[in-house]
Formats: C-alpha cells, structure tokens, sequence
C-alpha cells in the first residue's frame, strides 16, 4: 500500500513537470516520465514483467483501441460544442505534434509511453481493468495513442493550421 501511494505521487509530480514545463521539451519530458512510471510498475508488479502479447492480445487490443477512437470520435464534437474553449484545448493538444517528426512520435508513443502507462495505471494502480489481460490493454492504448494522434486525428491538420493563423 505504501508503495502505491509513492507511486501514484511520483505520478503526479512527473505529469505536472511534463505538461507544465518548456513546450518545446514536451516529449523528452513525457518520455522521461514514461520510463519513470513504466520502470516502477515493472520493478513492483511481477505480472507486469510477465505480460504476454500474442495474437489474441493483439486481436482484443486493437478491437478495444476502434472502440474507444469511435468514442472519442463522438465526445470531440460533443466538447467542441459544449465546452467554451473545447476546440481551442483540444487543438493545443494536438499542437504537440509539430515539435517532433511523426516517425519520432511513433516509436516514443508506440516502445515507452504507451506501454508505460498502461503497465502503471492498469497494471501496477488499478490491478487491472475489466477482465482485458494486461498485454491486449497495452496494445490497446499503442494502437489508441497513434492512431488518434498520428493517423486520424479529431482535428485535420488543414483544421489547426488554419486556427494557428487565426491567432496570429
């Protein structure tokens, strides 16, 4: 119990380095959190050092990452509209994505930070989450990460673009 408490404290200190801190070292930052994180869910968690990822991991995992693109495909529009600055915030999200080359994005989202998350929050926090096994969950949140970030995002890049200019 002790160690879950460290853990999720030294969570919230790391994320609120990496988005409060220099924009242009976003990822460096977010990256250096992942290994933090991912590092302690697998030093404490021996089922996070013994996640197996085989083809039906990945057939779960995928099929979880298309539902929650759907779902989070529905809930762009609805924040759009419903919250004030929904687009604008959504849109500084997306931003990030011009400080690296989307080949650099793909490898830190796809090797640490997603894996990393997930063993930590799902694994080593939550114990779990609904009975998915822990390697389809990593796959999930894999897929998830590029996908709605790098291939097909809520917001075109014709779309920020043109808000960036609109600001300026």
């Amino acid at each position: 119990m002790k160690l879950l408490a460290l853990g999720i404290g030294a969570a919230f200190a790391a994320f609120g380095l990496t988005f409060r801190g220099p924009r242009a070292r976003f990822w460096d930052r977010m990256t250096a959190t992942g290994l933090v994180l991912g590092g302690l869910a697998l030093a404490a968690d021996r089922d996070a050092r013994s996640v197996r990822i085989g083809p039906r991991e990945i057939a779960v995992g995928l099929a979880t990452a298309a539902g929650l693109y759907g779902i989070f495909r529905v809930g762009d529009t609805v924040a759009r509209e419903v919250i004030p600055r929904g687009g604008e915030e959504i849109g500084d999200i997306y931003e990030l994505r011009s400080l690296r080359s989307k080949e650099e994005l793909a490898v830190r989202l796809g090797l640490v930070i997603g894996p990393a998350e997930e063993l930590f929050w799902r694994g080593f926090v939550q114990g779990r989450a609904v009975g998915v096994p822990l390697g389809a969950l990593v796959v999930s949140h894999v897929a998830w990460d590029i996908w709605i970030f790098l291939v097909a995002p809520t917001e075109p890049l014709a779309d920020m673009v043109s808000r960036r200019q609109a600001e300026e």
